[in-house]
């Protein structure tokens, strides 16, 4: 194995995974500073087992993103994973892998602590929000310490408009509707949030109360912090909050526009285009080409997100259907078989509309 090939963990954010290995009488620890590490009978593996029934390349330990993850190399009699012989496995708390057969050479994997493992995945996830996406591993570190995580079920309100809050959002999984309320309460969805993507930045950076309400579409994982907290983390990152204010502006530009092209188009119109947006962003499509909205979004979320009432949007929704531009699902849930000919369809109404 070539040196190339090594990447070091020596400077990744918190400890670093230990391996115990058990032969016999002999146990020791090993600290993984270092993928891939591999295992087997030959005088270069990272671990050297000198027992006949391992082989000379017998398996190797990967890193995939934030998890770790054991490969069999082929060996004679295999490598187990808590009793079962597996080809591939990822690596978990206190996993007893096997070298051999069942009974021979074994090593527990600790990375610490599960503890850890679920850090280490917070963290990789917010720094791969937008805003965050160049932090070196020191300011991740760093960032760890001022963060907040969160879970919450559906349809969970993170935050109703007008409320005083000074915190930043940040989608790790899931999505959110953030919606607006007129005087006459009549609540309007702005925009659709998923992974990667922030949300209460106005509020943080101005003080005002919140101008809008955050409710989760589906179970959600974010992370929040405070502006106190911010402030202080960019004062030596200045970069940061110019992504941060980038962001906010991208996010303005795209509401306007949104809002001056929806204001002179009819009601049909405006669903077919809020379909064809939730299928480019939420789309899962199968192998025979048809594409699942994954979010649960009900007929209510659309007139909400259209401005019109539900009765109007049902009967739209239905004649879709018969279309065959669409199939309603169970569960809130909306099929487009064909995205291409829902594509065409916002294109031809566009000229009608």
């Amino acid at each position: 194995m070539s040196a190339a090939a090594v990447v070091s963990l020596e400077h990744s954010p918190g400890p670093r995974p230990e391996l115990v290995f058990v032969n016999g009488a002999e146990q020791r620890k090993i600290v993984l500073d270092h993928v891939p590490f591999t295992i087997g009978r030959h005088s270069d593996r990272d671990l050297v087992i000198t027992d006949a029934r391992v082989s000379l390349d017998h398996a190797v330990i990967q890193a995939e993103g934030t998890e770790y993850a054991i490969l069999d190399r082929g060996s004679k009699q295999g490598t187990y994973v808590n009793g079962a012989k597996m080809e591939r496995a990822k690596l978990n708390y206190n996993d007893r892998v096997e070298f051999g057969v069942k009974g021979g050479p074994y090593l527990v994997f600790n990375p610490t602590s599960s503890e850890h493992l679920q850090l280490q995945k917070e963290l990789t996830a917010t720094s791969r929000v937008s805003i965050f996406s160049k932090l070196s591993p020191g300011d991740v570190e760093q960032l760890a310490k001022i963060v907040t995580h969160k879970k919450y079920g559906t349809d969970a309100a993170v935050f109703f408009q007008g409320e005083p809050s000074d915190s930043l959002y940040m989608l790790l999984k899931g999505s959110v509707k953030v919606t607006g309320a007129s005087e006459e309460g009549v609540e309007k969805i702005l925009d659709i949030l998923g992974p990667g993507e922030i949300f209460g930045e106005i509020a943080m950076l101005d003080g005002y109360p919140r101008s809008a309400t955050v409710t989760t579409c589906e179970p959600t994982e974010m992370t929040s912090i405070s502006r106190k907290d911010f402030q202080n983390f960019v004062a030596s990152r200045p970069e940061i909050l110019w992504k941060l204010m980038e962001s906010l502006c991208e996010r303005l530009r795209k509401t306007s526009g949104s809002m001056l092209e929806m204001s002179s188009k009819e009601v049909p119109y405006r669903l077919l285009a809020a379909l064809h947006q939730l299928t480019e962003k939420y789309g899962q499509v199968a192998a025979d080409g048809t594409c699942l909205i994954s979010l649960k979004f009900g007929v209510q979320d659309l007139a909400a997100m259209v401005g019109s009432n539900r009765e109007v949007v049902s009967r739209l929704l239905h004649q879709y259907e018969a279309d065959g531009l669409i199939e309603l699902g169970k569960d809130k849930k909306i099929i487009i078989p064909d995205p291409a000919a829902l594509a065409r369809a916002l294109e031809y109404a566009s000229e009608w509309s």
